[in-house]
């Protein structure tokens, strides 16, 4: 029989020999990038621009939008019941 410790050390097994997820968006790579662009005022037309010229990328401005919006945090409301 296979006791619980066994069991646990197959599947960690199993879990170190998976490989890594790639990045879900194509943007990832670049994150650092775009959000230094960010900090230096270009506006997200100006990015996608950035990204198609210097690193062969495509995306939509609207697409370098969400992806800056879905990796900040949301900002500090004074006020809000948190």
């Amino acid at each position: 029989m296979i006791t619980d410790t066994a069991a646990n050390d197959d599947l960690q097994v199993i879990l170190d020999r998976l490989p890594p997820k790639p990045p879900r968006s194509k943007l990832e790579p670049y994150s650092e990038l775009i959000q230094e662009l960010r900090q230096r005022g270009r506006s997200y037309r100006d990015i996608s621009g950035i990204l198609a010229t210097c690193c062969g990328v495509t995306a939509a401005a609207h697409t370098v939008y969400n992806f800056v919006r879905n990796r900040t945090p949301p900002a500090f409301e004074p006020g809000s019941s948190n």
